[in-house]
Order: structure tokens, then C-alpha cells, then sequence
């Protein structure tokens, strides 16, 4: 059900309708239909790359628990959707300052979630907020060398240092 929820969000957010996304992913809109609405789950590997293609999102968000940290595509829907609908009339300077914003209010949620990014130096933490935003923060603790989300708030700083500069250094 989750899936379900999360395509027909994303398709909503970005005005697509039903049938014109299951012409892009190649599914019938049948098929869509039923996994939107839960009656239908566990699709192919192939229909989820189809589907997150068609939707400009990792095929690991559409999967991932709920629990696992995932806004990167959902900020980049809520800057889409700003610039595109509601501030569709502003100047290109009013678009950056308000993209500006959604980078701050990115960063800021990171950090809050995130309690070792406070821990490294401004620089070292704006790159991998940056590097998150990009590839997910699986990507970028694997690019480190850390296996999971819990095991890196054990390390020592000149450890996470360490960890952030492979990421950066490997993610670059």
C-alpha cells in the first residue's frame, strides 16, 4: 500500500493523470490503477524502474519503509511545485531566493534528523547535506564506507570526518 500511496502522490504532485503516466512507465492503466489504490503489490524490477523514471525519483524511494530517511525527491517536488504554480509570476531572482529557502529548510531538517552532521565542521556538513539531497542517505553512508545509519553515530569526529570526506571524495 505504501508504493501505491507514494506513486499517486507523486503523479498528483506533478499534474500528471492516471493514464498519461502509465503511457510514459509502459504499464496499462489498469495495472496502475490497482497498484495506486493497494489491490495490487510487489510489482517486477523492471515496472518499478519504469515507474520511478517516469516519476524523476530513485527506485529506492518508491520502495523504501517509510521509516528510512527519504525527502530529497519530495523537497524537490515542493521547489518544483513552488516555482511551477505558486510563484509562477515572480522574477527569476525572486525564484532563486525562494529556492535558497528550500535549501536552508532542507539543510535544517538534516541536521535536526541527523544529529552527527552537527558534528563535523560547516564545510564538511554542507557537502554531505548536499551529497544526501542528491543520491539519498544510504548512497552516501555506503560511498563512506558505513553500512548503516545507526553505526555512524558511534564514531569518533576525526571518524566521521574521515567517512565524509570518502563520501565526498567518491560521490564528486
Amino acid at each position: 500500500m505504501q508504493l501505491g500511496r507514494r506513486v499517486r502522490n507523486l503523479r498528483e504532485m506533478r499534474g500528471l493523470g492516471l493514464n498519461e503516466l502509465a503511457r510514459t512507465a509502459k504499464v496499462s492503466p489498469g495495472y496502475l490503477s490497482q497498484l495506486e489504490s493497494g489491490q495490487r503489490d510487489n510489482p517486477s524490477v523492471e515496472v518499478l524502474h519504469r515507474l520511478a523514471a517516469a516519476l524523476n525519483v530513485t527506485v529506492q524511494y518508491l520502495v523504501e519503509p517509510q521509516s528510512t530517511y527519504a525527502a530529497p525527491p519530495v523537497l524537490q517536488d515542493e521547489a518544483i511545485m513552488l516555482r511551477e504554480r505558486k510563484y509562477a509570476g515572480l522574477s527569476p531572482s525572486d525564484q532563486e531566493d525562494i529556492d535558497e529557502l528550500l535549501n536552508v529548510k532542507w539543510k535544517r531538517r538534516l541536521v535536526q534528523e541527523h544529529g552527527w552532521l552537527k558534528r563535523l565542521p560547516d564545510d564538511l556538513s554542507d557537502r554531505m547535506s548536499d551529497l544526501i539531497a542528491l543520491h539519498g542517505l544510504n548512497a552516501v553512508l555506503e560511498a563512506g564506507g558505513i553500512d548503516s545509519a545507526a553505526s555512524i553515530s558511534t564514531l569518533s569526529d576525526s571518524e566521521l570526518q574521515a567517512v565524509a570526506t570518502r563520501a565526498i571524495e567518491d560521490l564528486s
